[in-house]
């Protein structure tokens, strides 16, 4: 695949990655990496208040945000693990 076409496809890619539990695609690829991820990003997020949020930008223009701990399914693993 060509460079240009993977860009194309990012905006799927993370759509998808919204309907998952995983916080990142990192974290999609081992258990330990899906661990660390979302305890980190949920502990930053309910302990120090800092937000995580991936954002897509295409010609200056935001397109799409990603913000793991406001997926739901990410949310759910994310609190049971942090404790919260």
């Amino acid at each position: 695949m060509t460079r240009q076409l993977y860009a194309r496809l990012i905006p799927e890619i993370y759509a998808n990655l919204a309907k998952t539990p995983f916080t990142s695609l990192y974290g999609s690829q081992s258990w330990a990496e899906d661990l660390a991820e979302t305890f980190t990003w949920f502990y930053l997020q309910e302990f120090l208040g800092i937000k995580y949020e991936v954002g897509l930008y295409v010609d200056s223009k935001l397109i799409f945000t990603f913000s793991p701990t406001e997926n739901d399914f990410a949310r759910q693993k994310g609190m049971s693990i942090s404790g919260t």
